[in-house]
């Protein structure tokens, strides 16, 4: 990347200034089995492992190929389903990430309009795992748990500028491991030990570009 940047296309003036960023997505967390699974074979597991997230951020453009930027961001709400067909009970819970994230994006200009970048930072995550039902042979106590974590943050994406004001982006990222791993026994099995369990969130997402 920094290589390409380097005999990047000089011919067009720099730029600089301030801008907001305002995107929505389609985002989808990848459970980890070990903190999940209770490899019960008389209970079913299943799983809702995607959800809309949102974000948004405000960014310094430093040159034509550099910026930096800061800005908040909703993953969205995960599901994770225990049921108990024979005695008949069921658990769900809920899985929610949100944090902040700092980053660098390197870009590429093709010409006046079109460029493609990348986004490499930091995500400060906040997952918390909630009891959002349970019933019958799984009924137990409910329990709130909060996890916060700092993990590398990826993406790359492509950006239209369709006016002097205004961007469109179109990006794919990924915010790595949230959560926290439980000891020994699924997070369902001990709540105490104020663990959510770990998963891995992406997301992809349209985002609008206004600068000022």
């Amino acid at each position: 990347m920094a290589l390409v940047l380097l005999i990047a296309p000089s011919a067009h003036a720099q730029t600089s200034g301030w801008y907001a960023d305002l995107g929505l997505g389609y985002s989808w967390a990848k459970f980890f089995p070990a903190d999940f699974a209770l490899n019960n074979p008389l209970l079913s597991e299943d799983k809702k492992n995607f959800d809309a997230g949102y974000k948004f951020a405000v960014g310094k453009q430093l040159s034509r190929t550099w910026a930096v930027e800061a800005g908040y961001v909703q993953l969205g709400k995960y599901q994770y389903f225990y049921n108990d067909a024979g005695l008949g009970g069921s658990v769900s819970l809920d899985y929610r990430v949100v944090g902040w994230a700092l980053s660098v994006v390197p870009s590429i200009p093709f010409g006046d309009s079109f460029s493609m970048f990348g986004r490499i930072g930091a995500f400060f995550s906040n997952t918390r795992l909630t009891v959002a039902s349970a019933s019958g042979s799984l009924a137990g106590s409910s329990f709130e748990i909060w996890q916060s974590r700092e993990t590398p943050l990826v993406g790359l994406g492509f950006q239209f500028d369709y006016d002097k004001d205004q961007s469109l982006r179109l990006e794919y990222e990924n915010y790595g491991e949230v959560g926290k791993a439980c000891p020994s026994t699924p997070c369902i099995a001990t709540p105490n030990n104020n663990n959510t369990g770990r998963a891995i969130v992406q997301m992809v997402s349209a985002n609008l570009i206004f600068k000022f």
